[in-house]
Parts: C-alpha cells; sequence; structure tokens
C-alpha cells in the first residue's frame, strides 16, 4: 500500500513537568498490542497542547509537532462521529497523545493502552518516532481506542475492571472509510480478489475469533457495506451495545440487525449482490464510479514537501487551495501546475464526459493559479470546480 506519513504544524506550548509522572504509570495495552512496551520512556523537558475541543492532550519534544497532532486528532474524531451518525463521549475520560523522537531510520511504532478506574477511562495513544510514522498504522489504532469510548459508555455495570474493545476488523474497516484513497484501493483490491475467488468470506471476520492483524482493504470494503445499509446509526448503536454487554459481531447475530435477512444465507447473498454491483459500477467503462472519484479527491490533496511546495518545518503538512492562491506568485507554482494539471488529465481517461469536464475545471484553476490571475478570479474558478465535483458525486449516490 502507499502509505503517507503523519503531517505535522508548529505552535506555542506549555511545560507540564508533574503530568508527565502521571502518564507514565502503567496501563492495559491493546489486544493487538500484547508484549510490547506500554510506549516510550519519557522525559522531563517535554511540553504538552491541548487541542481546541479540549478532548485530547498531546505532549512531545516537539512543540510544532503536538499542535500538528492535537488538530490531526480533532479533526479525525470529528470524522468518526460523522461516518456514524454518533456524538463521541467525553465524559469520565482522559484521552492523551504521547509521541518521541525515536530513531532516525525506520518506521514509527504506534500502539495503545487503556484503563478504567473509578468509572475513569484513561486512553493513551504512543507514537514512537513520530517523524517516520505511518499516518495509516497511527489512525487504525486511534480509531479502536475512539471506537472503545462508545463501548465503555455503554457498558452494563458488570464489576468488570477492565474496558471491553473493539474488534479489529471494526476499527480497522471504519479508519479506511475515513480516507478515500485508502477506500480507494480497499474497492479495487477487494474486488480483484472477489473476481478471482480469493476474497476473504463474512465468516472468516464475523464468526472466527480474530483479533490479530487483519485485512484491511477486505476490513474497510466491509464497513462500507453496512455504511449502506438502512439505518447505520442506528446499526452501530447497537455494534456498540452488542459488544458492551460483552456479545460479538457474528454472522448469526448480524441476520437479526439487517433489513430482509431471516438466515445466514440471506446475509451472505446481500453481500455478495453488493459486491457485483459494486464491480459494475467500478468497470463500467466510459463513466465515472465512486472510486474514481475517490482517486480524483486524493489526486487533490496537496502537502508541503511534494511538487517543490517548500515546507515550513521538517515535517510534512497539508496546504490548503487557500494558501495556495496567497502563494500564486511564488516561483515553484508552475512546476506544480504542470505536473498536477498533467496527473488530473492521466487519471479522467476513459471515465466519461461528465468526469473529464470537472477534471477540466480544476485544470482551468491549476493554469490560471500558473498566470497569477486575481484572486477573485482564481476563487470563482475553484467554487466552479468544486461544485462539478460535488454535483458528480450526488449523482453518483444517487445511482446506488
Amino acid at each position: 500500500m502507499n502509505l503517507q506519513k503523519i503531517p505535522w504544524s508548529n505552535c506555542p506550548t506549555v511545560c507540564l513537568a508533574a503530568l508527565l509522572f502521571v502518564l507514565l504509570q502503567p496501563a492495559n495495552s491493546l489486544p493487538e498490542e500484547t508484549g510490547r512496551e506500554p510506549g516510550p520512556r519519557l522525559t522531563l523537558g517535554f511540553t504538552s497542547h491541548r487541542s481546541t475541543s479540549g478532548r485530547f492532550i498531546v505532549i512531545g519534544p516537539d512543540g510544532g509537532a503536538n499542535m500538528e497532532l492535537s488538530i490531526w486528532a480533532d479533526d479525525f474524531a470529528g470524522r468518526v462521529e460523522k461516518l456514524l451518525g454518533l456524538t463521541m463521549p467525553f465524559e469520565n475520560r482522559t484521552f492523551d497523545i504521547i509521541v518521541s523522537a525515536g530513531t532516525n531510520s525506520g518506521p514509527g511504532v504506534v500502539n495503545g493502552t487503556q484503563q478504567l478506574n473509578n468509572g475513569q477511562l484513561t486512553q493513551k495513544l504512543f507514537i514512537e518516532g513520530y517523524t517516520n510514522a505511518i499516518r495509516e498504522d497511527a489512525e487504525e489504532v486511534f480509531c479502536r481506542l475512539l471506537l472503545n469510548g462508545y463501548i465503555a459508555e455503554r457498558k452494563p455495570a458488570t464489576g468488570e475492571k477492565q474496558p471491553l474493545s473493539a474488534p479489529r476488523w471494526l476499527a480497522d474497516g471504519i479508519a479506511q472509510n475515513l480516507s478515500p484513497s485508502a477506500r480507494a484501493r480497499s474497492t479495487k483490491y477487494v474486488l480483484e480478489k472477489w473476481q478471482n475467488a480469493q476474497l476473504a468470506t463474512l465468516a472468516y471476520f464475523l464468526d472466527g475469533v480474530n483479533d490479530g492483524p487483519v485485512d484491511r482493504p477486505m476490513a474497510g470494503i466491509l464497513v462500507t457495506w453496512l455504511l449502506t445499509l438502512p439505518e447505520k446509526t442506528g446499526l452501530f448503536e447497537k455494534f456498540f451495545e452488542r459488544l458492551a454487554g460483552g456479545g460479538a459481531i457474528t454472522r448469526e447475530w448480524l441476520v437479526t440487525c439487517v433489513p430482509d435477512c431471516e438466515s445466514i444465507a440471506d446475509l451472505n447473498e446481500k453481500w455478495e449482490n453488493w459486491l457485483l454491483k459494486q464491480r459494475l459500477m467500478v468497470f463500467r467503462p466510459g463513466n465515472a464510479s465512486p472510486e474514481i472519484v475517490n482517486q480524483l479527491q486524493s489526486e487533490l490533496l496537496l502537502y508541503r514537501g511534494e511538487y517543490g511546495i517548500p515546507m515550513k518545518s521538517n515535517v510534512f503538512e497539508r496546504i490548503t487551495y487557500n494558501e495556495l492562491i496567497e502563494e500564486s506568485s511564488s516561483q515553484w507554482i508552475p512546476a506544480l501546475v504542470q505536473s498536477k494539471s498533467a496527473s488530473l488529465r492521466f487519471l479522467a481517461v476513459g471515465h466519461g464526459k461528465e468526469f473529464g469536464d470537472v477534471v477540466e475545471s480544476y485544470c482551468r484553476f491549476f493554469t490560471a493559479l500558473a498566470q497569477n490571475k486575481s484572486r477573485k478570479q482564481l476563487e470563482k474558478l475553484l467554487k466552479t470546480a468544486n461544485e462539478g465535483l460535488n454535483a458528480m458525486q450526488k449523482k453518483i449516490a444517487d445511482q446506488q
């Protein structure tokens, strides 16, 4: 998979040495992290930053990275809430994100811990070697911790001391659906596997005792399917209530939640029919598909450090289109425009006139950017392009 690093940025911070002592107390690792060290050893002098929402505290040696991670955490949690239609519980809950520089070589290590004491849920996300951390790894561990909050809120008063955990396929699958590029990769991978009769069955995910590493694309497309079912918010409410009571999300249980399902055979048939529909949509020539639209959205994302865009610090950071317009007179703009326009037009080949028109509207914006047109003209061209993309997305969604 083409994975990306977590982006970071700059900010003012406050040193809280006393808080570090509390954070270093032992906690229970999540099931998939059992056997690993709970996280990097921290030293006095680390700084902290509370996220804008107040939900997360980030602690680490780099004030800029702390702020960027707090923005990432708020944004990611908000997207989980929007996807599921469920407000995330944060009463009686603390969530710390602890980072360390790690070594200069090799990928960063990400793991999470959680502990329940007197009704207070304490969760920690450890990122060791944050400059080399893989964003997708961090998002999936973070997502599982967030989902566990939903479960803890609904947990019956059974006297059990430790919080329950969401199945890994569910957390991985939800995280995959928050990223257009990951979702597009998942769709392509799963449909190719399915076409060649190599796809794991629903029984593998839902009926087996499997909390180790999972097939991420399969988990992603499975959650995509669940999100298309009627009353998705009610469905995920039932998931968390089921898990809070110590139950498992099995095919037999899922039959009771899916409309017009009376047996496991009915459930399997609905899954297979949905996969067939996705295959027809993806491989139908001359038409735009959800997959190709997701790829377009990913292609439109821009990061400092790519295409000659200068970095503000020693780490990657998203650059917005408003920032791009403000820097339209910069020397690196022509090279960016040439590369981005070529990649967009290549993506449009074979996907129909409507998709091609949307791509060309973005190319017109980039061309005007290279010509250093006025801010008003650039904003008008960008608005037209975005409106075209939104209209095409709505049309495709209505056809599903």
